[in-house]
């Protein structure tokens, strides 16, 4: 797999083979290695891609393209190729044959392989929460149980603030994964105005009436976009807490910019 979920190492991988090669008598070896080399080759995906370049098509890759396959991600099967290396690993350690210390001296580099290729995990002194949320205000502007349209640079804001707020409200929208949602947790007819046509306009104020949108939280650093969007549409908000605040009240006062706005 092109991601870095599938990365092994090499001593590991000797390990691995070491076992086939010694052990290949035993049935549970056997069983391990076919299962490992199955599952790295599914963890593969549909297609081969070196350097971010498309190589070519494997022989299964119409198998992607079923109903509960399509949305899968291949490279997450290294779970189990790992589960399976370690079981490898941990027979290989324990074989009663020669060269103990040499068997133990390679599991130690491969654990070493796997730590100098973990990242540093980036850990922000700051709370990416705003006050509006972390402070209760959110209970003054939005009702219990409402539904909200949550704006902001990153793309897991809405389920943070929801989540936050003891889920107080609830979303329209959602981010879930770079797989599912790779750019934005907007609904469509949020992402389009940025281009605010008035084609584009009558489906916001259609999406808004549909999912029953009360409010729209703004959070302030994507303020000088969206605030700019809004007041074209006739909605103006009220900042507060670092988020501005949009009573939608069904859309009735928006309007639709003429087409030399956009």
């Amino acid at each position: 797999p092109e991601s870095a979920d599938g990365y092994v190492g090499v001593p590991l991988l000797l390990i691995a083979v070491a076992l086939a090669v010694s052990a290949w008598s035993s049935r549970l070896t056997r069983f391990l290695a076919v299962m490992l080399a199955i599952i790295v080759a599914a963890a593969l995906g549909p297609v081969v891609h070196l350097g971010g370049k498309r190589l070519f098509s494997l022989p299964w890759s119409g198998v992607w393209h079923l109903p509960l396959l399509r949305s899968a991600f291949p490279a997450r099967l290294m779970v189990f190729a790992f589960l399976i290396l370690a079981v490898m690993a941990a027979q290989w350690l324990a074989a009663p044959m020669k060269g103990r210390l040499a068997r133990w001296s390679l599991a130690a580099l491969a654990v070493a392989a796997i730590v100098l290729d973990t990242p540093s995990l980036q850990i922000s002194p700051h709370s990416s929460v705003p006050r509006f949320i972390s402070a209760g205000w959110y209970r003054h502007h939005v009702k219990s149980g409402e539904t909200v349209l949550v704006i902001s640079k990153s793309g897991n804001a809405g389920l943070l603030w929801q989540a936050e707020s003891d889920f107080y409200m609830k979303l329209a929208g959602g981010y879930i994964s770079q797989m599912l949602t790779p750019r934005t947790d907007l609904p469509h007819a949020v992402q389009n105005l940025a281009h605010a046509t008035p084609l584009y306009a009558e489906q916001f104020r259609a999406f808004v009436k549909r999912a029953k949108v009360g409010v729209i939280l703004v959070d302030a650093s994507a303020a000088p976009k969206w605030a700019g969007i809004f007041a074209r549409l006739g909605l103006h908000g009220r900042q507060t807490g670092g988020v501005i605040v949009y009573q939608t009240n069904g859309c009735r006062a928006c309007r639709v910019p003429h087409a030399a706005q956009h």
